[in-house]
């Protein structure tokens, strides 16, 4: 007998069975690691835009959530340390920028603000002329001013005017509230001087004094 030839019981051969490949084995991940990163970067961007800093800054807190559960995750998997500790960082820096932005825009906002009223006022109080003083019927002093609107738009004005010797001391003064004056505009009014008594004081009281507009607001 050939020793190449099989023989099988029986007189037929074994069927043997069907060999089928393995499917890989998933590797576990680290998601958390990985939002981390994407969330931390993305509130630290958003921080830096002024006014709207407070957006990244609750999105650097998620960050900083996200970053400790992808580090505790990294060290169950061994995988996405790196990523969860720059999430975290990242969260970490985005609450302070958006601080600083904030504070800096506000800073900067405050300034301008303040400087457009202030010129806002230098000129509404250049729309005042002061006229001369005068006695009325009962020998009290009154003072007569025409305000001139210089602005585009109608405005109402509310302003004093202080009597003041050389030596800067206040002797009398009184105030104004003007009706809504157009642009081009004039408008005289008279009004009574009173001292710190709230007493009307006579003309002669304010011989040599210099009169100056205080507290304009013009709107």
């Amino acid at each position: 007998m050939s020793t190449d030839q099989v023989t099988y019981p029986y007189g037929y051969a074994q069927e043997q069975p069907p060999v089928y490949p393995q499917a890989p084995v998933k590797q576990p991940g680290n998601g958390l690691a990985l939002a981390a990163i994407i969330v931390g970067i993305v509130g630290a961007l958003v921080a830096i835009i002024p006014f709207v800093g407070f957006v990244g800054a609750v999105a650097g807190l998620v960050a900083v959530g996200l970053g400790i559960a992808g580090i505790v995750r990294a060290r169950k998997v061994n995988k996405g340390l790196a990523l969860a500790i720059v999430g975290l960082v990242a969260g970490l820096a985005a609450t302070p920028i958006a601080i600083v932005t904030t504070v800096a825009a506000t800073a900067v906002v405050v300034e301008a603000v303040d400087e457009a009223v202030d010129e806002a006022i230098v000129q509404a109080e250049d729309d005042v002329a002061i006229g001369k003083v005068s006695a009325d019927v009962d020998g009290d002093a009154v003072i007569e001013v025409t305000v001139t609107n210089s602005a585009d738009v109608a405005r109402t004005y509310t302003f004093g005017v202080v009597a003041t010797t050389l030596d800067g001391s206040v002797v009398a003064e009184t105030y104004f509230v003007t009706a809504e004056i157009g642009p081009g505009q004039s408008q005289t009014l008279s009004e009574l001087f009173v001292d710190g008594n709230y007493e009307f004081v006579d003309p002669a009281v304010l011989n040599g004094c210099e009169f100056n507009v205080t507290d304009m607001f013009a709107v």
